[in-house]
């Protein structure tokens, strides 16, 4: 024989539905990070170099950056 926790038992409707909510929305995220994570990682590590460049203060980073979106572009 089961008996119910007895604070479930008097919870209202609200209470129910919010718990419920909440749930959901950490279904969402923990479905969604792996998804959008690689994606994040990539893009920031197409970044790092036109970042690295523009902090040693070099003024044609516009090169590298065109290089860093086009793999196959060659700098002449």
């Amino acid at each position: 024989m089961q008996q119910e926790h007895p604070s479930r038992r008097d919870e209202p409707d609200d209470v129910a539905a919010n718990r419920q909510t909440a749930r959901l929305g950490g279904v969402a995220i923990t479905v969604l990070l792996p998804v959008v994570g690689p994606f994040l990682v990539r893009e920031l590590r197409d970044k790092d170099p036109i970042e690295d460049c523009l902090i040693a203060g070099w003024v044609n980073c516009n090169l590298l950056a065109a290089t860093s979106s086009d793999p196959s572009a060659t700098i002449s």
